[in-house]
């Protein structure tokens, strides 16, 4: 496995249900692991799972990509931090199913090297212990939108979020 290096992340965040794990990137720590990895870094990372709560179709797309993925009502995908750096994902979200809406829902999910791992939903940004969970609502691109962000068990330095989420009409 191929290891890169990190800097410290920036806020990210989610909306229809996504879990955030990973471990594309790393930070310095204090000592080597147990896991025999090189002395003064450790791994970080960051992954989200979309859940769409629907009842509408989701499009997702992630920010710094080409990377765009229609979601059905019901249905899942993954993003990883694939980039150079990746302890965060970036995504933006609309009920639109078209390549770009002129205010989609911005969502960023951030594994820090220093802090407590958070997610921001627009402007908002929270940090989340284990168990910690926040619902956000509000409208975007005509639509109202509600969505609930809750941080569940760690894997060694990764994060898992999990963000439900449903669009509908005003």
């Amino acid at each position: 496995m191929i290891r890169r290096l990190g800097l410290w992340g920036a806020p990210a965040a989610a909306v229809f249900a996504l879990a955030a794990c990973g471990s594309t990137a790393t930070a310095p720590v204090e000592s080597a692991s147990a896991s025999g990895e090189v002395a003064g870094w450790g791994t970080k990372g960051v992954e989200l799972r979309v859940v769409n709560k629907g009842p509408m179709i989701l499009t997702v797309w992630e920010r710094g990509t080409s990377n765009t993925r229609i979601i059905n009502p019901g249905d899942s995908t993954t993003f990883q931090g694939e980039k150079s750096f990746a302890d965060d994902v970036e995504i933006d979200m609309s009920w639109r199913e078209q390549f770009r809406v002129e205010k989609p829902l911005e969502i960023d999910a951030s594994n820090p090297s220093v802090g407590t791992p958070n997610v921001t939903v627009g402007y908002d940004n929270r940090a989340y212990d284990v168990g910690d969970s926040h619902s956000f609502s509000g409208m975007t691109d005509g639509m109202d939108y509600k969505v609930t962000i809750k941080r569940e068990g760690d894997t060694d330095d990764n994060k898992m979020f999990v963000v439900e989420a449903s669009w509908s009409r005003n």
